[in-house]
């Protein structure tokens, strides 16, 4: 954003005179209020990632956990959004870091991490599920 001028016509109370005031800001007060609200959301979220999630990824894993045992293609749904984000890793870093493990058991390992945090987002999870595939490794 330019920076920018703005003037104000006020009548000072004390004196009676009208008074033409000018005051030049960088970001206007709401730009500063939202960026302040996004970084305090960040901060308490303990958010770290400055990617994009998209699809399945972005769910809560609390809503993924009650999707999946109510309904099973709510299982391949998710499971294959996770065999979708290990491929990316596999093919970003050429391994086959996963090529023991079966879609299922990967599903499971990130129903479990949605269990004890399911405030987390489902993408953390699949982080969840490489970082132990690495550890594994």
């Amino acid at each position: 954003m330019r920076n920018r001028s703005v003037y104000d016509i006020h009548e000072d109370s004390s004196t009676g005179l009208t008074r033409l005031s000018c005051e030049k800001t960088i970001f206007r007060s709401a730009h500063v209020k939202t960026i302040a609200l996004i970084i305090l959301v960040a901060s308490v979220t303990g958010c770290s990632s400055t990617y994009l999630v998209r699809g399945e990824g972005g769910t809560a894993c609390a809503t993924v956990k009650r999707q999946v045992q109510q309904s099973e293609q709510a299982r391949v749904v998710y499971g294959a959004w996770l065999a979708g984000y290990v491929t990316r890793y596999n093919y970003e870093r050429d391994t086959k870091l996963s090529k023991d493990y079966t879609s299922d058991t990967l599903m499971d390992a990130a129903l479990q991490h949605c269990s004890g945090k399911p405030l987390d987002d489902f993408s953390q999870a699949a982080e969840a599920v490489i970082s132990e595939l690495r550890r594994k490794n």
